[in-house]
């Protein structure tokens, strides 16, 4: 399924993300070969509706880290 959701990004077929995003809610995370993540994969393609599918799904997640990022910061000042 991960080479599905990479394949579909790099064609940038946005319904077939969605559907197997829908199917399989983990893959959000999943990252290809090189580890680049599937939302990275978006950006290079310059497919900027696909990667906010991702910003979209891992909402929370990318919240918390920010969270914890800001959280360090304040701590060197």
């Amino acid at each position: 399924m991960v080479s599905d959701l990479i394949d579909a990004v790099r064609g940038g077929r946005i319904d077939d993300v969605r559907a197997l995003l829908d199917a399989d809610p983990a893959l959000v995370s999943a990252r290809a070969p090189d580890g680049a993540s599937t939302l990275l994969l978006a950006v290079y393609q310059r497919r900027l509706d696909i990667a906010a599918v991702f910003v979209e799904r891992r909402r929370d997640e990318l919240r918390e880290r920010a969270r914890q990022i800001w959280a360090q910061l304040e701590t060197w000042s």
